[in-house]
């Protein structure tokens, strides 16, 4: 009922109210879409992107959720419209330059960012939001327009396929062993 209230206020041109909204929500928005982006400026020019298209959507806002995850959904969707613009003018080959970086001297942080790049976005998505902008499994499902259950898949899957991929390589001459395996010693 509030977030219903305060979309009309500000689409009937409450500035202030608008601008306290827009402080609240930007830190939370510009930190969602910089780690779905991985980059600053990326993330600072969706999210622009998403308050103007949301203040002029607020009229619409008809409390299905709350304000914060409505903003959040047409955030995501500024985001996954940038990918696939994105992804249009990348060329395939540009993949096979990506340098090894595991023994550079922020190993884990390099490491990591690999990894969760190398994720599909179907995996990596959900995985930021949970762990990275501690969003509620419900308002993830929300923002991906996907099922619960489905999210909860995707978050496990992503978290295994993580593990496998920053696993150190086993040392020359082992063998490696699948993780239920007992080694013998």
């Amino acid at each position: 009922m509030f977030d219903r209230r305060l979309a009309q206020k500000i689409a009937n041109g409450d500035r202030a109210a608008g601008e306290r909204w827009a402080l609240r929500e930007y830190p939370g928005i510009y930190r969602m879409l910089t780690a779905l982006s991985g980059e600053r400026e990326v993330g600072a020019d969706l999210t622009q992107q998403a308050f103007m298209h949301a203040w002029g959507a607020l009229a619409e806002f008809r409390g299905g959720s709350s304000l914060r995850t409505w903003l959040r959904r047409i955030a995501y969707h500024e985001y996954t419209h940038w990918l696939r613009d994105r992804k249009a003018d990348l060329p395939l080959a540009d993949a096979a330059s990506v340098p090894d970086l595991r023994h550079a001297a922020d190993l884990d942080t390099i490491a990591v960012g690999q990894a969760l790049c190398a994720l599909p976005e179907e995996l990596r998505t959900p995985f930021l939001c949970f762990y990275m902008q501690g969003m509620p499994l419900r308002e993830i499902a929300a923002l991906t327009e996907a099922p619960l259950g489905t999210v909860k898949g995707r978050l496990f899957t992503a978290r295994a396929r993580l593990r496998e991929m920053l696993a150190p390589p086993p040392a020359a001459g082992e063998r490696a062993l699948a993780p239920e395996q007992p080694q013998e010693g």
